[in-house]
């Protein structure tokens, strides 16, 4: 009989009666590439990553840009990039994980190359609510003018807007 309940657990069966604070332990050792992968198994499970105070990085500045359709981030004094597939839903996964803070200033520094400045990119910016001190443009603008990132700036709260060397002012 015992030899009949081992051959009736299968690994799907085991992982669907691990406690929520099990699962949660375990994430804890995660990378953030394997949560990102976690949140697409069931909406339980994005829901219980979302909730664990553990899982936004923090960063005093990031930077977005798009290469060869992927995104690459890259955030605080790390050299390494997070690169995701260039599509709106896995950058807001990756932003979702993402905190922007420096304790120096009332915000972080977030830079954006130009290329990945557009519509759908700034508005998944906008819905993180970043406290942002610093917004650097690089690269020239070649998909927006000035004045619709300064509005961008401004809706996002924005200190200061750094565009080809220029700084200006959101206040």
């Amino acid at each position: 009989m015992g030899m009949e309940r081992r051959e009736s657990l299968d690994e799907d069966s085991l992982t669907v009666h691990l406690p929520n604070e099990m699962v949660c332990h375990i994430w804890q050792f995660a990378t953030r590439n394997t949560l990102l992968n976690c949140r697409a198994v069931s909406r339980a499970w994005k829901v219980m990553i979302e909730k664990q105070p553990y899982q936004k990085k923090r960063f005093a500045w990031l930077q977005i840009s798009v290469h060869r359709y992927k995104w690459f981030l890259r955030g605080g004094s790390s050299t390494r990039y997070w690169e995701l597939p260039a599509d709106v839903k896995s950058l807001r996964m990756a932003l979702s994980l993402v905190e922007l803070y420096n304790p120096f200033k009332e915000g972080g520094m977030l830079c954006i190359d130009s290329s990945a400045i557009i519509r759908p990119v700034l508005d998944v910016i906008e819905e993180q609510q970043w406290s942002i001190h610093d917004l650097q443009i690089s690269g020239h603008l070649t998909f927006l003018r000035v004045a619709v990132i300064k509005s961008f700036a401004r809706r996002v709260g924005a200190k200061w807007l750094i565009v080809d060397g220029h700084r200006y002012s959101c206040n």
